[in-house]
């Protein structure tokens, strides 16, 4: 019925049976493609068929230990990405496809996806070289209310705040500002909370993905919402990036433990 069916749980884990959901989305905005009519280029290269549903109404149910607790009300949001890593070097040079001529650049991306309470949505794709911060593919996608996308590639991230995670000692920011000129918007973006990092062996070590919290300004009105953020590609170029990376962590907790000018009440 051009529903979608999402049925979550983990059957290998002990929690397995006391965390899972049974949700249903039901699509109330027309597909959005993305970049350019639905291509755009991934961190390592590859080349993605790309479109999305920003805004779907979320029925069902959630079971949280000993209890499954209906959804009250619930907003969804539906994204579909496939493609191909190139094999040859001809492919990684097609025509316009600079991430792919930089994928042993050392690169990395934010992805945001974001819920604005007048009504709108808005997408945002951001791949930049790590180390120099030179951008390489830049897409911002902004749906009125009514579905209609309108496309910008002004688009501009300046990071507020970072975490390192304790595990990988991986650094990612996670506070932000989102500026796009050319749609006159202007948004801060914090995580809702800070450890939201996914460990695993396909996007190593890790990356991170999570819900986020916005608020500031679209052509001149104020807005808010909620939506969801991916930093991937900030990992170590090498051991020493990474044991100065925990020597830098060490230091910053031995200074809240024990400052070298403690206050008279610390002391």
């Amino acid at each position: 019925d051009g529903s979608y069916r999402l049925v979550l749980h983990d059957a290998a884990s002990a929690l397995g049976s006391q965390c899972s959901c049974e949700l249903s989305f039901q699509l109330q905005k027309p597909p959005t493609r993305y970049g350019d009519d639905g291509v755009v280029h991934g961190v390592s290269g590859e080349t993605m068929f790309y479109y999305f549903v920003p805004r779907a109404k979320v029925t069902g149910n959630v079971r949280l230990g000993a209890e499954t607790r209906p959804v009250v009300s619930g907003a969804g949001w539906y994204d579909h990405e496939f493609g191909f890593t190139p094999k040859s070097a001809e492919d990684a040079s097609a025509p316009g496809n600079d991430t792919a001529r930089a994928q042993r650049g050392e690169t990395c991306w934010r992805w945001l996806s974001l819920q604005l309470d007048d009504g709108s949505d808005l997408s945002v794709f951001y791949i930049t070289r790590r180390l120099t911060g030179e951008v390489l593919d830049n897409w911002t996608m902004l749906v009125d209310k009514n579905g209609r996308s309108s496309v910008y590639r002004d688009a501009r991230i300046d990071a507020l705040k970072t975490w390192r995670s304790t595990r990988t000692f991986v650094e990612y920011p996670i506070g932000m500002r989102v500026w796009v000129p050319s749609a006159g918007l202007d948004v801060k973006v914090h995580a809702t909370f800070a450890d939201q990092e996914v460990i695993t062996v396909i996007s190593e070590p890790a990356f991170w993905e999570g819900s986020v919290k916005v608020s500031g300004q679209v052509r001149g009105q104020s807005v808010g919402g909620r939506g969801w953020l991916e930093c991937k590609g900030f990992g170590h170029a090498d051991l020493d990036e990474f044991y100065a990376a925990v020597g830098r962590e060490v230091r910053a907790r031995l200074a809240k433990t024990l400052p070298l000018e403690p206050s008279a009440s610390a002391a």
